[in-house]
């Protein structure tokens, strides 16, 4: 009777042991269906390094005096030549005049005929000083009334110091004032050879550099007012008739401004801004020239300056389409090879250094051909061009038995 009664616990442990493992095994089981492996990023088979190109020598037309610099937009100041110091800018002084007025006084594009200003005889007695000292001027009359749009004309075009002033006066109350916004202008745009003294330039006190003559052209560009206007050849006005543009220049060689400066302290001085194809993408290139023999001097050493420049401009595939730049770690199966979904190409300055480099994603199962895994990035003083990174081939989920030997 003993030994029945033992004998019948084995078999209950048997069973329990068995149920157990029936419960281990479907939630084994259960796990393996339910999990979803992760896809790991390994390293570049093919370093994105490799696209990287160095900076090479540039070739430009520099002239053999004075100071010059060479920038563009979207790309900043890209060179400069000769001692970047403080010069007496002349009337390229109403670049900073012109931006401050449309800053503190905005105009919309279209807005040629207001707001009016009235001229008053302290408007006259500007032009009388100005006539006296022989700088350049535009007739005005006292009760004339003349839109914000074309004072600006008569500031830029035939460079009216006279016009300066009284638009000053009218935008910010007095030349003090002026004076005080252009220099925190100055400052807000890093120009740190520049000082306002006057809003014409004909003070030798107004002084900059080429290089701050170009990021201050930069900014003024950004106006559509400033780019409209800087890029006739001439205007009506009241009282003054027709005023031409003393750019003779303009239109050469795809010159599209900007403004020209001329005093006995500051020699000549030019800064000029063209347009440039480059396989179908447009890029202005600005140049600036300080202390030139005299103005037509320093516009015709402008010429070749900016035909040099323009050649240094290039417009490449960094990195062609289909390159392998990375791979996916697939556990169950071979690496999938990670390409560039499209030709890498970029509108760049051919003296500066390129850079490249790439971002992963990660991801899990399944993923399509094609699929975006990334990017990939060059770049050159700011310009930055991208394309999409893919997976060469499909990654489908692991089967049940590697799911079921993996689970842990």
């Amino acid at each position: 009777m003993i030994y029945r009664r033992m004998s019948g616990r084995p078999k209950r442990r048997t069973r329990l042991t068995a149920v157990l493992l029936l419960l281990v095994m479907g939630g084994y089981s259960a796990l393996a269906v339910l999990r979803q492996p992760d896809l790991t990023l390994a390293a570049s088979s093919t370093p994105i390094s490799k696209y990287d190109i160095a900076a090479s020598s540039e070739h430009l037309d520099w002239p053999s005096y004075g100071q010059a610099a060479v920038g563009a937009e979207g790309f900043g100041v890209l060179s400069t030549h000769g001692q970047q110091k403080p010069t007496p800018t002349a009337s390229t002084a109403k670049i900073m005049v012109v931006l401050a007025i449309l800053r503190h006084k905005p105009l919309a594009p279209a807005q040629h005929s207001s707001p009016i200003i009235t001229f008053t005889e302290r408007d006259v007695e500007i032009y009388r000083e100005f006539v006296a000292k022989h700088g350049s001027v535009a007739p005005v009359a006292a009760g004339e009334q003349i839109s914000e749009y074309q004072a600006l004309q008569a500031i830029l075009l035939p460079s009216a110091n006279n016009v300066a002033d009284s638009m000053a006066i009218w935008a910010f109350g007095s030349i003090e004032n002026y004076l005080t916004y252009a220099n925190q202008l100055a400052d807000s745009l890093d120009l740190e050879a520049t000082h306002i003294a006057d809003p014409s330039g004909y003070s030798p006190q107004t002084v900059s550099s080429a290089h701050d003559l170009i990021k201050l052209t930069l900014a003024a560009m950004k106006e559509p007012i400033f780019r409209e206007i800087v890029n006739q050849s001439t205007a009506e006005i009241p009282v003054a008739g027709t005023i031409r543009n003393v750019n003779r220049i303009l239109g050469r060689d795809g010159i599209i401004g900007v403004k020209t400066g001329n005093t006995d302290e500051a020699g000549g001085v030019f800064v000029g801004a063209a347009e440039h194809n480059v396989d179908g993408k447009t890029v202005t290139v600005i140049t600036a020239i300080m202390g030139a023999p005299h103005l037509s001097r320093a516009m015709d050493d402008t010429l070749p300056l900016l035909a040099s420049a323009k050649k240094e401009f290039v417009n490449s595939v960094i990195i062609p389409a289909g390159s392998v730049v990375g791979s996916y770690h697939v556990p169950w199966s071979e690496p999938v090879k990670l390409r560039t979904a499209k030709d890498v190409s970029l509108l760049r300055w051919r003296p500066a250094a390129v850079h490249t480099g790439a971002s992963f994603e990660s991801s899990s199962a399944p993923i399509a051909a094609g699929d975006t895994a990334g990017t990939v990035m060059v770049g050159s003083n700011g310009q930055v061009s991208s394309t999409a990174i893919v997976t060469d081939s499909a990654i489908s989920a692991p089967d049940m038995w590697w799911r079921f030997a993996h689970v842990l």
